[in-house]
């Protein structure tokens, strides 16, 4: 991940689309951003369904 920052950031070049974030990352830096995107997905959920009991 830290490879894809750097290239970004040495470039000036802001990532505009997932896709194109995509194009440029190795295999793990993949498997990282999703992990970290399942990891985000789950805690959204959990956040949701504790103020869902909350407000019963």
């Amino acid at each position: 991940m830290k490879s894809l920052y750097k290239f970004f950031t040495k470039s000036q070049k802001v990532p505009g689309t997932l896709a194109e974030i995509l194009l440029h990352a190795s295999e793990e830096e993949k498997m990282d951003l999703f992990r970290k995107a399942a990891e985000r997905a789950n805690e959204d959920q959990r956040a949701t369904f504790e103020r869902a009991q909350v407000s019963h």
